[in-house]
């Protein structure tokens, strides 16, 4: 990716703007305009292949079916499997037994995905994960916090226990995921 200032000089009557990076001036426009116009074309550019994982595509997709913004599903799925092969192919399972991309423990991928098998296919576990975290959402108020807790700590833990009594854990979790302390 190359990265560049942008440096605009005030003429009389327009405006004139410099492309500088570190190769030197690599485009000169007459209105400011027509650089902006190019800098959203590459923000768009960059925010479709922002993750660099082979699964972008479906994290986006599934993401957006479901109402969950993608960066979102893509820091649940990092923080779950940090997209490690072996982890995604149930070679390694986590202590606790879950599986796969989206760490579903078997109980929970039988009943969002109808089968065990189903946690270590991507094309279906990541939409799962999605679909399983909007429905987590919906079942605790629209309260995304609360929702992507119970994806790590339990929905019964969140709705007895409360956000204030979630363990040091699922804290850091609801931080690394979403950017927010929870207590």
């Amino acid at each position: 990716m190359k990265k560049f200032l942008l440096f605009v000089s005030l003429i009389t009557g327009g405006a004139i703007a410099w492309k500088i990076s570190r190769d030197g001036v690599s485009s000169i426009s007459e209105t400011v305009s027509e650089t902006v116009e190019t800098l959203e074309d590459t923000a768009v550019a960059i925010t479709r292949s922002v993750f660099g994982t082979p699964y972008d595509a479906l994290i986006e997709s599934s993401a957006k079916q479901y109402g969950i913004e993608p960066s979102v599903l893509y820091k649940l799925l990092y923080q779950e499997s940090r997209f490690r092969p072996d982890i995604i192919e149930g070679r390694t399972k986590s202590p606790v037994g879950a599986i796969g991309i989206a760490q579903f423990m078997p109980a929970t991928a039988i009943e969002e995905l109808g089968s065990v098998q189903a946690a270590l296919d991507p094309q279906k576990a990541i939409p799962g994960a999605a679909r399983y975290l909007a429905k987590l959402r919906n079942s605790l108020g629209g309260d995304l916090s609360k929702a992507v807790a119970a994806y790590n700590w339990g929905v019964g833990n969140v709705k007895r226990k409360g956000l204030t009594n979630a363990p040091k854990e699922t804290q850091n979790y609801v931080l690394n995921i979403l950017g927010v302390k929870i207590v």
